[in-house]
C-alpha cells in the first residue's frame, strides 16, 4: 500500500504542467546567476584593476572552488529551490483535496499511515532527487564556465566537485527538502487547502532571505540564521572548508563544530517530523 501511494504520487505531480513550469523558472534563474552574476573578483597588479569571474581572464583557484561548492547550494536553498519544494507539495496536496484522490485511497483500503508517508517519501525523494541534479550541474557548469580550476585536471575537480555536492546536499539540502515538505503539508492538512500551504510555506522562505540581510543584528537574528533557516549556518561553515587545509580555522573563526552543526539540521528535522504527526492525525480523523 505504501508503495503504491508513492508511485502514484510521484506520476501525478510529474505530469502536472505546473511542476515543470516550476522547474523551470528554476533552471533560468540559475543560468542567469552562472552566466551573468559575478561572484567572486581577484585583484590584478598587471592591470591594475579587480578581474570579475564572469570576465575571461579570471583564473579559477582551489579555495574559490571550494568555496562555491557551498555558496552555489545555499544560493539555491535560500529562495529558488525551497518555493519549488513548496510548488510541489502544494501540488500533492491539491489532488488530495481536490481532485478526491484521498477518497480513492481510502476506498482501496490503504492505511493513513501508509498514505501519509508514501506521499510524504514521494515529495522528499523528487524534491531532493532534482535538488542534487539541479546542484550538480550548476556547479559543474560553473566551473567549467571558468576554465576549470588552476593546476587540477579535468577528472580530479570533477569528481571533488561531485563528492562535494552530494555531500552537501545530503546534510545540508535533504534536512531543507523534509523542512518544507513536512511544514507545507502540516499547514495544507490543518486548512484542508493547499492555498494556505503555499503562501504560508512561500512567506517562510521569503522571510528567512530577509532574515538573512540582518546578520548582524542582534541575538536573536544570529540564533535563528545559526539553528532555525532552512540552510542553518552552523552546517554552512561546518561543510564550508571541510576536508581542507581551511577546515580548522573556519570552525574557529565561525564558532561551530559537528555537533553544533548535526544539531542545528536536527531541529528542521525535528519540527518536520512534529509536523508528520500532526499531519497523521489530521488524516486520521478526516471523513471526506
Amino acid at each position: 500500500m505504501f508503495l503504491s501511494t508513492y508511485k502514484t504520487t510521484i506520476r501525478n505531480i510529474i505530469r502536472s504542467k505546473t511542476f515543470w513550469l516550476a522547474f523551470c523558472v528554476v533552471l533560468i534563474y540559475c543560468v542567469y546567476d552562472i552566466a551573468f552574476v559575478s561572484h567572486y573578483a581577484v585583484y590584478s597588479f598587471e592591470e591594475n584593476e579587480m578581474i570579475w569571474d564572469t570576465d575571461p581572464r579570471f583564473v579559477l583557484e582551489y579555495k574559490t572552488f571550494v568555496k562555491q561548492a557551498i555558496n552555489s547550494a545555499e544560493m539555491l536553498l535560500r529562495l529558488s529551490m525551497s518555493i519549488f519544494f513548496v510548488i510541489t507539495t502544494v501540488l500533492a496536496l491539491n489532488r488530495d483535496y481536490g481532485d478526491r484522490f484521498f477518497e480513492i485511497e481510502k476506498a482501496a483500503g490503504v492505511k493513513p499511515s501508509c498514505y501519509l508517508f508514501g506521499r510524504l517519501a514521494a515529495l522528499i525523494s523528487i524534491n531532493f532527487g532534482l535538488l542534487l541534479l539541479v546542484h550538480t550541474v550548476t556547479f559543474q557548469w560553473y566551473v567549467l564556465s571558468r576554465g576549470g580550476v588552476a593546476g587540477m585536471a579535468f577528472w580530479d575537480y570533477a569528481w571533488e566537485g561531485l563528492v562535494r555536492t552530494a555531500r552537501i546536499d545530503l546534510l545540508m539540502g535533504l534536512p531543507c527538502v523534509v523542512f518544507f515538505v513536512g511544514l507545507t503539508y502540516m499547514i495544507g492538512s490543518l486548512f484542508k487547502n493547499g492555498l494556505p500551504a503555499a503562501i504560508m510555506g512561500m512567506a517562510y522562505g521569503i522571510f528567512c532571505m530577509l532574515v538573512g540581510k540582518l546578520y548582524t543584528a542582534g541575538a536573536f537574528v544570529t540564533f535563528f540564521q545559526d539553528y532555525l533557516r532552512p540552510e542553518p549556518m552552523k552546517m554552512f561553515w561546518y561543510l564550508y572548508y571541510y576536508d581542507t587545509e581551511w577546515f580548522e580555522d573556519a570552525l574557529n573563526t565561525m564558532q561551530t563544530s559537528a555537533g553544533r552543526a548535526f544539531f542545528s539540521v536536527g531541529i528542521l528535522v525535528g519540527v518536520a517530523a512534529i509536523c508528520s504527526v500532526i499531519s497523521y492525525f489530521r488524516l486520521r480523523r478526516r471523513e471526506v
